[in-house]
Parts: structure tokens; sequence; C-alpha cells
């Protein structure tokens, strides 16, 4: 039932297909806030939606002197991010919204919520108390992170103004990978406020027209599935265990191995059987206990 790589399997999708990103390095100096807006506007961002508030002043620095992000300030922070939701969708580039620390964060949490269910690409960097004073009850101080974690595709914490840049690019770059959705970066006043220096490539942005055979091979599993069971039902095929709706995982596996890996299937894995090149016939064989099919 291991089959043999057929001899045309899937293309492996290109998944650095970006014209704006992995190809040229970007030098940039400043502070955290230069360093996060230059991850931004590599990725197409020129509107940063907010709600003015003194832990993310450096941004509101970075975008001025820049000149080509425009900032947009509302009058409270969930209005901020849900406009830079719509803004994603409208645009088909990344909303990107800054909230302040504590109670500016935790206002946008509803909009975030939103994007994660209509699969927005959605940025909100937010500000945070101080790494050197934390856990002395500073100002708005609270963590972030634990919030946004269930409501997004990646939440973190920046420690190091130097890894500004690539953890927001970072961050971006899971915003807008299929299933797209919602993203948190925060920074630590003294991470944000400290000058900083780096040269760095931005990733690039998987492309979605390229992960289009994989898709379709899913599809073929599925439909597969279906059929199997509705053949079981009457009484045609004795026994089947369904794919349960794991055609990605069974596809993902066979689309990353090579011809010289060994593969021992259990019995549901057809996805993966299916693109070693077993056929749908052998499949039902084996369930039918029948060699003629």
């Amino acid at each position: 039932m291991t089959g043999q790589r057929p001899a045309n399997p899937p293309d492996s999708p290109d998944l650095a297909d970006s014209p704006d990103s992995g190809v040229t390095p970007r030098a940039v100096q400043g502070h955290g806030g230069d360093l996060a807006l230059d991850a931004l506007h590599a990725y197409g961002v020129d509107t940063l939606f907010t709600l003015s508030g003194g832990h993310i002043f450096p941004l509101y620095d970075a975008a001025v002197k820049r000149g080509d992000v425009r900032l947009v300030d509302v009058r409270h922070e969930q209005t901020a991010v849900f406009a830079a939701e719509g803004f994603a969708k409208l645009t088909r580039t990344p909303g990107a919204a800054a909230l302040t620390a504590g109670p500016g964060v935790t206002n946008g949490v509803s909009a975030v919520a939103s994007a994660l269910c209509n699969g927005s690409p959605l940025v909100v960097l937010g500000g945070r108390s101080s790494d050197a004073g934390w856990g002395r009850g500073a100002l708005q101080e609270f963590d972030h992170v634990p919030v946004m974690t269930p409501l997004t595709k990646f939440a973190t914490t920046v420690h190091d103004t130097a890894s500004v840049a690539t953890v927001t690019a970072h961050a971006v770059v899971a915003a807008l990978t299929p299933h797209r959705g919602p993203v948190f970066v925060d920074y630590p006043l003294d991470v944000f406020f400290a000058p900083g220096s780096t040269t760095w490539t931005p990733p690039a942005v998987p492309n979605a027209e390229a992960l289009l055979p994989l898709f379709k091979q899913m599809l073929y599993v599925r439909t597969f599935d279906t059929k199997a069971i509705a053949l079981q039902r009457t009484g045609k095929l004795g026994t089947y265990a369904a794919c349960l709706g794991h055609e990605a995982t069974h596809v993902g596996i066979g689309a990353s191995m090579k011809p010289e890996d060994v593969f021992a299937p259990s019995y549901r894995e057809y996805g993966a059987q299916f693109m070693r090149g077993v056929k749908p016939r052998e499949v039902l064989m084996y369930w039918g206990g029948d060699e003629r099919g």
C-alpha cells in the first residue's frame, strides 16, 4: 500500500513568490519605532490606525520622519482595530493598528476576535510597560500576550531592540499566510524607545496561487472519502475507515516527502498514499478484501 512516488507528483508550492519581500536586504537605524515601521512598510503598509498613547510614541515619531505612512488617530482603540480590519479587506494589504499598553490593548480585543473569524490580515502593535520595571505596577502594566494568543495566529513580546524589525516582519507574514488572520506584537517601553540598528531581509509571503495544487489534492481526497463512505452504506464496501477531515495532514505529508523516503501509512492516510502514486481502486480493493476491486 505504500506505492511508489508518481513520476509527476503535484508540484511543491513555491512559497517565496513575493515581489516586496525575500529579495533585498533593508538597513534601518533609529529607535524601536523606526524598526517596527520599516517592517510594516516593507509589506505595503502605508496607513496606521491608532489612538494616541505614550507607550507607542516611537511609532508616531517614525511615521512623521518617514512621511510615507499615514497616521489615522481615532477616539477609541476598538475603532482603530475595526478600521484596520476593514482597510485590510478593501485594499488586500495588511491592516495595521497601534494600541497603547493595558486598557488600550484590551479595548481592541473584540475587533481582533472579529478579524480572526473573518480571516483578515490584521497586524496589531501594542505598547507595554518597560522590561526593567516589570512587576512593579508601572503605568498600565499588563501582560497582553496571554489574552491575545487564543485570538491570533501569532502573539509575542519583543525584548531586544535589534530584533524589532525581524519579529514584526515575521508577524506580518503570519497575518498574510493563508488562512489569513490577526497577529499581535508588543514592545516594552525601554525596548521601543532605545536606539537600535539592523540590516534585515524581509521574509517572503507565501503565494496563495502556488498552494492551489495542494488544495486540489485535498479536494480529491475529500471526494474519494465521500464516495467510499457512500459505498460502505450501500453494502458494496464491507468496511472503511474515513479520513475524518484529515485531508490537509495527509496531503502535507505526501508533498513533503522525498522519493527515497520510506512511507508506512496507517489505515486511513489515503491522501498521503495517493501522493505516493497509490490508486483509489487499490485502496478500495484493500478494504473490500477483493483483489479484483
